[in-house]
């Protein structure tokens, strides 16, 4: 089982339109709506994938109300957890370009990340236990690590796709799977993004995590260090204009295939594979697995010792 604690959903809307104009009426050609945030798209992308999945979302106001039937109505197995503020809406437009309106994280009112924990502890199963993104306002980084680590002591493996001061405090806990993005990365570092490279990125978080590692790097492709060595993943000569959800279905399609009793090296291929597929339709996580599949199988994956 792949269980994902959300604490930052949203009601994502696309629109995809042939132009986008700023001061203009658009009319979309469609319009994709869905239960979304990180660890809502990775559940998606999972389940499309072949895996057993739970969510753990906190939902609030009509919209949290609102996202929960979106949930049900796909059949997504998810507890949630209320929160007194209403959930958030974000907003693509996929034009020549995509275009993103993100609303911050709704804060957690008191007593909820406790009422997360509660759940946890009766819903969690062998198997994977996953954060996504960075915490909403109200989520003291150390409860929240306490709250993951318990289940870690008691044998389910934790998968991080974090930011902020969480992650590396998380590090510190212990982990057994990171995959995080070139920027993330870097400010885990402390060095610059834009002229890091890439391999130094990943060996240094695969020495600070002490597990397995992958940072992606969009067009570029990704990198896997599994504690003995590294290996690149080429990017997909695939192009598609829905990015939004990429690097959500990318660790939603990792976890697929290690479920699957796939090694490392193609659980990440599937991985890369899977988050091409995202791209090419409207929706985060809203893929054709044949398609991922078919993408993963043309991509190249060298050992760089």
């Amino acid at each position: 089982m792949i269980t994902a604690v959300v604490l930052a959903p949203a009601l994502d809307i696309s629109y995809d339109v042939d132009h986008l104009v700023v001061g203009q009426i658009h009319r979309p050609n469609a319009v994709t709506r869905c239960a979304g945030g990180k660890g809502l798209n990775m559940v998606r992308a999972a389940s499309r994938m072949g895996a057993p999945v739970h969510a753990v979302p906190v939902l609030g106001g009509p919209v949290g109300v609102l996202l929960a039937a979106l949930l049900a109505e796909e059949g997504l197995p998810a507890t949630v957890v209320r929160n007194t503020d209403e959930t958030r809406i974000c907003v693509s437009v996929a034009g020549e370009e995509m275009t993103e309106i993100y609303q911050r994280g709704t804060p957690l009112g008191a007593g909820v990340l406790a009422e997360v924990g509660q759940v946890l502890d009766d819903v969690v199963e062998p198997g994977w236990l996953v954060l996504n993104g960075g915490l909403p306002a109200g989520a003291d980084p150390a409860e929240v690590v306490a709250v993951l680590t318990r289940h870690r002591e008691r044998g389910v493996r934790l998968a991080v796709d974090c930011y902020g001061p969480v992650l590396p405090l998380l590090l510190e806990g212990g982990v057994d799977l990171v995959k995080i993005n070139r920027v993330e990365a870097a400010e885990l570092l402390g060095v610059d993004a834009a002229t890091a490279d890439l391999g130094e990125l990943t060996t240094a978080v695969a020495a600070r995590a002490g597990a397995p590692v992958v940072v992606t790097d969009g067009a570029r492709g990704s990198m896997l260090h599994d504690g003995t060595g590294r290996w690149l993943v080429a990017a997909s000569t695939r192009r598609g204009q829905h990015s939004v959800g990429s690097g959500d279905s990318y660790l939603g399609g990792l976890l697929a295939g290690l479920e699957a009793g796939l090694g490392l090296g193609d659980a990440v291929r599937l991985a890369a594979g899977t988050a091409t597929a995202n791209a090419q339709v409207p929706g985060p996580g809203v893929l054709d697995p044949e398609v991922a599949r078919a993408a993963a199988a043309e991509l190249e994956i060298t050992a760089l010792g």
